[in-house]
């Protein structure tokens, strides 16, 4: 896929083994990724070992990782999207990177060979405590974009059944050049598409975590028509000017044990392997269909 992957919108947020060789911040979640090489025959670090390349997610619990992401998500939204927000070094920021809370939640997915790390995508996952956290009900509806009648719609919901994602972007193209390699060594470059399916790891991690199976987020017209060829299972909350391909939206609510059985079904299984590669229990998770 040849374009950025983003999920949210303008002042605000877009609304994704074999022997593991991962590297991952917190032994939590490389422990998680080391456990999936019984149930996946086919894993990420197998398909690409021998290329000298793997792929990590990593909590940005760093300085240098957080300000990659910032970095990432200006080349998105700022020069990419064209998005009037607040941005400072070539790094796009709001509020929510300075809140120490246990309710949001931020991942990288890092490339790395010869002991080169590359930031690939990134997402932040906010498990609400109230509807008062939420981007889509305050910065969101604030700035016209969310109708009174859909934003009561929504408070009317259980906030505590769903997660929120903000933020999500991947690197644009279908593969990112390595850094430099010694002699004949194998210089392709990292999947992307990879990349994407292992950001969305991280939303799915969150949600098990949580108990939360449904993930509220604002889509961009060329992300929402991604989604769909994707085979998510959504549905659309509110739609705005969705033949304009840069300004046009939706606010999009993704089943998502229901998608991981759509990516499976259609021949995906590698995907949807990937989807659920940070889950405890994958089967489970993907096998729940009553979501109230």
């Amino acid at each position: 896929m040849s374009s950025y992957l983003p999920l949210g919108l303008p002042g605000h947020i877009f609304v994704k083994w074999g022997k593991c060789y991962c590297t991952a911040i917190g032994t939590h979640i490389a422990s998680q990724i080391m456990g999936n090489k019984e149930q996946h025959g086919e894993s990420v670090s197998r398909i690409h070992r021998l290329r000298g390349q793997r792929y990590t997610v990593q909590k940005l619990d760093t300085v240098a990782r957080q300000v990659a992401y910032q970095r990432l998500r200006y080349e998105t939204f700022i020069k990419r999207l064209g998005w009037d927000i607040p941005a400072t070094e070539e790094r796009e920021y709001d509020h929510y990177d300075l809140e120490d809370t246990t309710t949001i939640h931020v991942f990288g997915v890092f490339g790395k060979k010869y002991r080169t790390e590359h930031l690939l995508g990134g997402v932040r996952v906010f498990a609400l405590n109230s509807w008062d956290a939420s981007m889509t009900m305050s910065e969101f509806k604030d700035a016209g974009m969310i109708p009174a009648t859909v934003a009561r719609e929504l408070a009317r919901r259980d906030h505590s059944d769903l997660i929120e994602i903000t933020r999500l972007c991947v690197k644009r193209g279908s593969r990112l050049p390595p850094p430099a390699t010694p002699p004949n060594a194998e210089t392709e470059g990292f999947d992307l598409a990879i990349a994407r399916d292992l950001t969305y790891a991280a939303v799915y991690k969150v949600a098990e975590e949580t108990g939360r199976y449904l993930a509220l987020g604002l889509a961009h017209t060329s992300y929402l028509q991604l989604m769909k060829r994707g085979n998510f299972s959504f549905e659309i909350l509110h739609a705005q000017d969705l033949h304009d391909k840069r300004a046009g939206y939706a606010l999009a609510l993704i089943n998502l044990p229901a998608t991981v059985r759509a990516i499976r079904a259609s021949g995906g299984r590698d995907r949807a392997n990937r989807m659920l590669a940070l889950c405890q229990d994958k089967r489970a998770f993907e096998a729940i269909h009553h979501i109230s």
